[in-house]
């Protein structure tokens, strides 16, 4: 019933206020004496009649959650008139947005563990970056380094194969200069 809806339904459009940021409506209270805050009155106009309400909860910035709403959402999570199985007997409507918010509080929980972890994640890989591109520089510098070598052995090899054709040619050419000192000497002899 619209009209006087049961106390779990009315906390369920409490919190559903809160969560979007809409005030309550200042009625008198049943004394006459003071003022209370509406929130069943402020909700249906703002967000049960608001035929966009379903777009606005699966768009609804869970990651930013202010601290201020989670300080109301938290002990509902405790208050007996905020049971799922108990708000379903008055609304079916009411029951999903109080599993919804129920959903919100857990999920902020989660959020505020994960997120510094999915900052440090987030840091790690960037750093993870930067060596990679400086292994990179590396591995291509120890190559340019490895290419002169192999260009400075290439070198060697080929400077101690001429020396080995020279060491030849001295040995082949020290025969000859033996063999015509012998044969001068030989004809130097006649």
């Amino acid at each position: 019933n619209m009209k006087v809806p049961v106390e779990g339904v009315v906390t369920v459009s409490k919190a559903l206020c809160w969560c979007f940021g809409v005030a309550p409506k200042r009625v008198t209270s049943a004394d006459g004496r003071s003022k209370v805050d509406d929130y069943w009155e402020a909700s249906k106009k703002a967000l049960w009649g608001d035929s966009k309400l379903q777009d606005r909860l699966l768009s609804y910035d869970r990651d930013n959650i202010p601290n201020h709403v989670m300080a109301l959402l938290k002990p509902l999570e405790n208050d007996p008139h905020f049971d799922p199985e108990v708000i379903k007997k008055a609304s079916v409507a009411a029951f999903g947005i109080c599993k919804w918010i129920r959903a919100m509080i857990v999920y902020d929980a989660v959020i505020k563990v994960v997120a510094p972890r999915r900052a440090n994640l987030n840091q790690a890989e960037q750093d993870l970056q930067g060596v990679m591109a400086e292994l990179a520089q590396k591995k291509a510098e120890l190559r340019a380094v490895h290419e002169h070598v192999s260009a400075l052995m290439a070198q060697f090899e080929r400077a101690k194969n001429r020396k080995d054709e020279l060491q030849i040619e001295v040995e082949v050419c020290e025969k000859r200069l033996n063999r015509a000192e012998k044969l001068i000497n030989g004809l130097g002899g006649e």
